[in-house]
């Protein structure tokens, strides 16, 4: 059985920045020092966790990381929906014909490893039609690392599937997805349709597509990019 883990921001949606309005607001209702640029704060620079991100800003801020944590979550995840409700943005091309083929092979799972915290991942995918393709995953709720949110995916993908998988591949957009799949010993597929460009990616050394608006040509880059490094989890 094959597991496919995906990142969520510029792989499957774009949001449009709806995430950093909703950290940005979130952030400032916690401020305590109200004369601190936080807009530069809760830029996610390339597949860092919601957690981390906002954390960060909050030692910035004045605020307390550790027990304010709980708080600024609901707190974004508020504005999260009002941000959304205002501007989804729009699901990346090719994705929905993708995962909908992808599904119809009895071999293979798809999870979700994504810094966005699960109800934030959730309420995105929601709006796109695609969350009823992810039973489970890894998120940025608890983890700081995104090894480590690969690493919950992987474990809920075996618990929840009760399988053994032959083959895993982390597909993202971002220099972190593949230093993750690297430091996870796993073979990683890379996306152009985030802040990163193609030539960028591929000077990682990783396979890249430039998105997956090509049906046979993406599941041709799946197949390669498992055949370059085969694992047994």
């Amino acid at each position: 059985m094959i597991l496919l883990v995906w990142d969520v921001d510029g792989t499957l949606v774009d949001v449009s920045g709806a995430g950093k309005r909703a950290r940005l607001h979130a952030i400032s209702d916690f401020a305590r020092f109200q004369d601190v640029g936080i807009s530069d704060l809760v830029y996610e620079t390339g597949g860092e966790s919601d957690r981390v991100i906002m954390e960060r800003a909050l030692r910035v801020v004045g605020g307390k990381p550790v027990s304010d944590w709980p708080l600024v979550k609901d707190r974004y995840l508020s504005y999260l929906e009002q941000e959304l409700t205002q501007n989804k943005g729009r699901t990346l091309p090719g994705v929905n014909e993708l995962l909908t083929h992808i599904g119809t092979y009895p071999g293979f799972r798809q999870v979700l490893g994504t810094g966005n915290v699960e109800q934030g991942a959730h309420k995105k995918l929601l709006r796109h039609g695609l969350a009823k393709y992810f039973q489970t995953g890894g998120f940025g709720d608890v983890h700081r690392s995104r090894p480590a949110i690969l690493k919950e995916a992987i474990a809920n993908a075996k618990s929840l599937y009760q399988a053994r998988f032959s083959d895993i591949l982390i597909i993202g957009d971002t220099p972190k997805d593949a230093s993750s799949a690297d430091a996870l010993r796993l073979p990683c597929l890379l996306v152009a349709t985030g802040q990163y460009s193609a030539s960028e990616l591929k000077a990682l050394g990783k396979p890249v597509v430039e998105s997956f608006n090509n049906l046979s040509a993406t599941m041709r880059s799946i197949e390669n990019a498992l055949s370059l490094f085969p694992t047994d989890r």
